[in-house]
């Protein structure tokens, strides 16, 4: 899967910084192991990417002094159009 050729073109901002932002979420009674497993696992299937530089991935989000375990969150940074089209 190609990121950039894959997501419909309104769904990408008209000016491209280049990062991309995901959200995941598991079963709400999963463990916290069984999370960090599934989101590492997410982790390395973003990472095969050839349009992905890095990924950064933790588990564990909300907001207000809150946190549930059931959900992650990645920060990716895409490669330049440039170096995917050499790397191909």
């Amino acid at each position: 899967m190609d990121v950039r050729q894959d997501a419909p073109k309104d769904f990408l901002p008209s000016e491209d910084s280049g990062q991309l932002f995901a959200f995941t979420e598991a079963a709400q009674d999963v463990s916290f192991e069984e999370m960090a497993r599934l989101q590492q696992q997410a982790a390395a299937i973003v990472q095969q990417d050839p349009a992905i530089e890095s990924v950064m991935s933790f588990v564990g989000s909300g907001g207000g002094g809150a946190s549930a375990l059931n959900l992650g969150r990645m920060f990716m940074v895409l490669k330049t159009a440039r170096a995917t089209r050499h790397a191909r």
